[in-house]
């Protein structure tokens, strides 16, 4: 598996340290407050009642009430107040060490959506025509873009500028990474051949990372259905499909990504998984009352416990914390059904006959033929056992 994680990581940048010990919260996604006062507000509530230490990335991009993904400009939202305003929300934050994220597209942008935006951007098709990326033909949502054009480049960097290096945001998500791009038509100095366009996409990808840390080299690049061809410092996997193969018949696909993290130096960190989720490396809140106290409980563990190899994942999008001088604990993480797991643990865990959930209370016996039942998401003490201490 050594090739295997050298050649995953080969681009991979680790996140700072400060990545694995935050507990983020979801992002904004058409439930912001009214204004971005208010939402600087609401988000110091919340703050204050221990329910995350970070923001994860958020739709504030200038866009159609239609839809919360086409960005009519990469600019905020006038709809919730002034650039000024939103500045002073997110420096309100960083004020107070809270890191924000923002949200930006890698498919395109709405089609003459703004002054800012030149048509000569847009990918043209052998018949002249603008590509729909999202949408019908005649009306796309967003049309697709050339990466490479130095334009949009330079544009996509302008904002950058903006959100990390005024409003000291520290990160930007990059949708749709693994968008196929269409062959563009029209002639172009960048290019040679119609068919380049996803090879602009690594150049494009390569100037908003260098941008990035050139504004502040502790800010992070995040993307969805990246490749290990570029530079980033967390993946999105949205999902976990468990794959019969013989190495392992209860693994799914972050399973296998972050089993890799066994094998190399450069510790990868995985987005999209569900809440709570300790040894994914980028940890999310639970969402909802009867979850605050286990926020709470992981607020603690991660500024405690954040450094990536204390934790070990485990297939099913579960969490073991290795802790000196006390129990570990095994994390077992909220999906959004809530749903309870069924699990094997560890051999030196294997003669355990009872978890301790450690916020509620509860106890769940093994059964008769060895297996635990089906056990909620919560934490629960694993006092390491030997043979000889259980007989």
């Amino acid at each position: 598996m050594t090739w295997l994680a050298d050649y995953s990581t080969h681009y991979y940048h680790q996140p700072p340290a400060w990545v694995s010990k935050t507990l983020f919260r979801e992002g904004l996604a058409w439930d912001n407050q009214p204004t971005w006062t208010q939402q600087a507000d609401d988000w110091e509530q919340q703050a204050d009642d221990q329910q995350f230490t970070g923001i994860g990335y958020s739709l504030v991009t200038n866009r159609p009430v239609k839809s919360g993904t086409t960005p009519l400009s990469y600019e905020p939202d006038p709809n919730h107040g002034t650039t000024e305003e939103f500045k002073a929300m997110c420096q309100r934050m960083a004020d107070r060490n809270i890191p924000v994220l923002t949200w930006m597209s890698h498919s395109g942008l709405s089609y003459r959506g703004s002054d800012e935006i030149d048509d000569d951007w847009f990918i043209r098709g052998i018949d002249g025509g603008i590509s729909s990326a999202w949408g019908n033909i005649d009306e796309p949502e967003i049309a697709h873009i050339n990466l490479g054009h130095p334009g949009f480049i330079e544009y996509t960097r302008k904002w950058i500028r903006f959100y990390i290096g005024e409003c000291r945001c520290k990160g930007i998500f990059l949708d749709c990474m693994a968008w196929a791009f269409p062959c563009d038509f029209k002639p172009r100095s960048f290019m040679r051949y119609p068919g380049d366009t996803n090879r602009m996409a690594v150049r494009y990808v390569q100037a908003v990372y260098d941008e990035i840390k050139a504004c502040d080299p502790d800010a992070i690049l995040l993307g969805e259905g990246w490749g290990s061809d570029l530079p980033v410092n967390v993946f999105s996997i949205h999902a976990n499909p468990k794959r019969d193969n013989n190495q392992d018949p209860h693994m799914g696909t972050r399973d296998f990504l972050l089993s890799l993290n066994r094998y190399t130096d450069r510790k990868m960190a995985v987005d999209q998984g569900p809440r709570l989720f300790g040894a994914c490396g980028y940890v999310v809140a639970a969402k909802g009352q009867k979850w605050m106290d286990h926020n709470r409980m992981m607020l603690k563990l991660l500024a405690e416990h954040g450094s990536p190899d204390a934790w070990q994942p485990l297939p099913g999008d579960l969490s073991i914390l290795k802790r000196d001088g006390e129990a570990d604990l095994l994390v077992v993480s909220v999906d959004k059904e809530e749903s309870q797991r069924t699990f094997e643990l560890p051999a030196m865990y294997d003669k355990l006959d009872s978890l301790n959930e450690l916020v509620t209370g509860r106890t769940v016996t093994r059964l008769d033929d060895g297996r635990f039942p089906p056990i909620p998401p919560g934490f629960y003490s694993l006092e390491k056992v030997t043979s000889q201490e259980a007989v």
